[in-house]
């Protein structure tokens, strides 16, 4: 009995590290199941007598797993934990500052990725990530410097997909046409299939007066990703360009239905009712547009979208509603006319808008 009792406890002695080290290769395996790989990391991580590069591993991949669920703070503090065990991991410390970058802590994802290149100064991933969020505050030029310089440290075909199809927006951005096309003609021959490409040149031959090209090229997407409402938005302003108002209406309202605070698709229909004449319908839009809920980090086309809905809004006040069609104005009376002008002004630049005034007018 007593010599069966310690059999057992030595084959358990012998279990515990194989478990371990199984744990550890499933960890560390990338082409694992995801849930049997989370669960090898969590096991790895509960283990204190498992240390180094394979435990630094396993939190990283807790902070990939966390990044997935838009877990953000856990994934920072996952990552957090993984640099104090292999700071020199540059890989780690990018992983961390895109999750501060999703949490719109660009200052932090800044310092990170300013870190990952003075470990390594020809780590691309940090250009490009650079890149953009100096887009998505407006800093184009400076953002084209970024991506150049990741464009110039490619390292694998995920990188190059990335760097010249980030590339080529900002170019489109900046009205560089041919470099933006040239750009995502190389990122497609990596990924020929994906809806990313065509769905993002859509705005670039938009932005050319290109409006078949563009068309075809937002259909090819949304052939891969239907119901998709940034790429559905870039549609209708394509038909927008090219005068084809009613189905640029159709999928506005597609768009506004699902998602009643996107401001791309207000400032499009606000575009078209203006083409009709409607004042009243582009003015409700447009205010639509600049009064919609700011997203954690907005993308440089919405910040664009928000700003031209203010412009136009501007514009628009006190501009008169047009006569109904079919109903003739009326005819101006005999003798003498007289006018008189009444100002309620409730939308001044840098204060709230004010209510008493316009009622005051009216």
């Amino acid at each position: 009995m007593l010599r069966a009792l310690l059999l057992g406890l030595v084959m358990l002695a012998a279990a515990g590290p194989a478990r371990a080290a199984g744990d550890i290769d499933t960890c560390r395996n990338s082409t694992a199941e995801p849930v049997a790989r989370l669960a090898a990391c969590e096991s790895v991580i509960a283990d204190d007598k498992i240390t180094g590069p394979s435990r630094a591993a396993a939190f990283g991949y807790r902070g990939d797993s966390l990044m997935k669920k838009r877990d953000y703070d856990g994934a920072i503090a996952a990552f957090t934990a993984a640099h104090e065990i292999a700071p020199q991991n540059i890989n780690i410390i990018n992983a961390r500052g895109i999750a501060y970058s999703y949490k719109g802590d660009d200052e932090r994802a800044l310092a990170d990725y300013d870190l990952c290149l003075q470990l390594r100064p020809t780590y691309g991933s940090a250009y490009n990530n650079r890149g953009l969020i100096l887009m998505r505050r407006g800093e184009l030029q400076r953002a084209l410097d970024e991506l150049n310089q990741a464009v110039k440290f490619i390292s694998n075909d995920q990188s190059r997909f990335l760097h010249h199809y980030n590339r080529a927006r900002v170019e489109g951005l900046l009205n560089q046409y041919d470099a933006s096309l040239a750009d995502y003609a190389e990122a497609q021959k990596v990924n020929p299939d994906g809806p990313q490409v065509p769905a993002y040149r859509c705005i670039t031959y938009t932005s050319m007066g290109k409006f078949d090209e563009a068309l075809a090229d937002c259909n090819a997407a949304l052939a891969k990703t239907p119901n998709q409402i940034y790429t559905l938005t870039s549609r209708a302003n394509a038909y927008l360009g090219k005068g084809n108002l009613d189905a640029a209406l159709d999928d506005y309202n597609q768009v506004l239905k699902t998602n009643p605070n996107y401001v791309r698709a207000y400032v499009g229909r606000g575009q078209l009712f203006e083409k009709r004449r409607n004042v009243t319908a582009a003015r409700s839009d447009y205010r639509s547009a600049a009064n919609a809920v700011a997203a954690r980090r907005d993308d440089i086309d919405t910040t664009l979208a928000r700003g031209i809905a203010k412009e136009r809004l501007e514009a628009l006040l006190g501009a008169a509603s047009p006569a109904p069609a079919g109903k003739a104005a009326p005819s101006s009376p005999v003798g003498p006319r007289k006018v008189a002008l009444i100002v309620g002004n409730g939308a001044y630049r840098n204060v709230a808008p004010l209510d008493n005034p316009p009622r005051d007018a009216n």
